[in-house]
Order: C-alpha cells, then structure tokens, then sequence
C-alpha cells in the first residue's frame, strides 16, 4: 500500500530519498524508480541520469576495511554486527547486551581512526565515513537548489535525519517554505528530532496518511 501510494506521488511531485543507506539498496528497497536516491548521508545521488559521486571511493575503502579489522582484533564480539556499505561501515551494537563491550568498540573505532575517516553516530550504530562536509542536511540543500521546489515536506525518524530538518530552517532566510515531520515509532525517538520537527505522526499508518493527504484534490 505505500510503495503503491510512493509511486503515485512520484508522478505528482519530484520525490526524493535521503538515506544513510546505498543509493542502489535504498532504490530497492523502496521500489520507485522515477524518485531521486541519496545514498551515503549525501556522498552519492542515484537517478535517472545514473549513480555519481564526486569523492575516490577505492582509497575510501582501503582506509575503511584496515580500520574495520583493527577494531575487529580489539573485540571479535562485534564480528557479526559490522556492517559494510560503498560509502561507510557500520558498527552496530543494539544486540550486544554488555555495556563493557559497547565501550570497548567505541573506544577502539576512535583509537584506529586514520586521517580521511570520522564516526557518525545512529540508533545503536556507530559509522564510519569520509571526513567531508556531507550530511542528509547538504544533501537536501542540494535538491532544492536543483529543483528548485515551491514547498518541502521532509519526513525522518532518525537522529541523522536532524540535518535535514535543520537545514531547512536554516533556508528560512532564503524563502523556503516547508513542513518537518519526524516519524515516532517503537523506540524513544532522538530528543533533538522532536525539537527540530513541525509535526509528528505514528508510525507508517501516520506517515501514510499524511502522504496521502497531498494527492487529495
């Protein structure tokens, strides 16, 4: 039901996904092909015209993996909860129930960080990308520059989704006008994205419902 409600708004409206997935994956995931892909937290863009990203993604990556398997050899517990994508690795500890252990593997990911890598923190995830300037919040900032839309709606249920909110009410002073909704689900949603938000919904019924309000003559 709301793959199909997506594909209509696509239609409608020019539809964009901001996510700190692969711009591939999250294209699949979602399923409609005529919507614009964030993928990386900003680092690529997937659309009609192809997958492009402007950073040299194989010293990324060697960076990244000789990081990976140090923090790997300080705690083998994390083995099974590394997460590895194009543009990041994820180090996820939501199923690790030792707090001792939580603190170790922080501690490790800032020891063996190099020069070109930083950690960005999620919901029970800690992640490792390139050290640049990129964010869902330039991410968002981009789009509207480039599509130059008369109204936003951004929608987000996640810490790393306060970017985008933020930089929205960052472009008040250029005239953008918008609507913030942040998406409360089954865990306690991140302070600063209620904070930063407009309006809230209930989850994906919430979200549905919203959505299809825009397609109501």
């Amino acid at each position: 039901r709301m793959r199909s409600l997506l594909l209509r708004l696509a239609e409608a409206y020019p539809l964009a996904f901001l996510s700190g997935r692969d711009a591939e994956v999250a294209r699949r995931m979602a399923g409609v092909p005529k919507a614009i892909y964030v993928g990386a937290h900003g680092l690529e863009t997937l659309d009609e015209a192809g997958l492009r990203s402007a950073l040299d993604r194989e010293a990324f990556v060697r960076g990244a993996q000789t990081m990976a398997e140090a923090v790997r050899g300080d705690v083998p517990e994390v083995g099974p909860h590394i997460e590895t994508k194009r543009w990041g690795v994820g180090f996820h500890y939501r199923q690790i129930d030792e707090p001792i252990l939580v603190e170790r593997l922080l501690k490790s990911i800032q020891r063996h960080l190099s020069p070109g890598l930083r950690v960005r923190y999620g919901k029970k995830v800690a992640e490792v990308v390139p050290d640049v300037a990129a964010d869902k919040g330039t991410a968002v900032t981009e789009l509207i520059e480039r599509l130059g839309p008369r109204r936003v709606l951004a929608v987000g249920d996640d810490r790393t989704d306060v970017a985008t909110f933020l930089a929205l009410e960052e472009g008040t002073t250029r005239g953008w006008a918008f609507l913030r909704v942040a998406v409360l689900g089954s865990d306690e949603p991140p302070p600063e994205l209620l904070a930063s938000a407009d309006y809230q919904v209930r989850g994906v019924e919430g979200t549905y419902d919203l959505l299809s309000q825009l397609l109501d003559d």
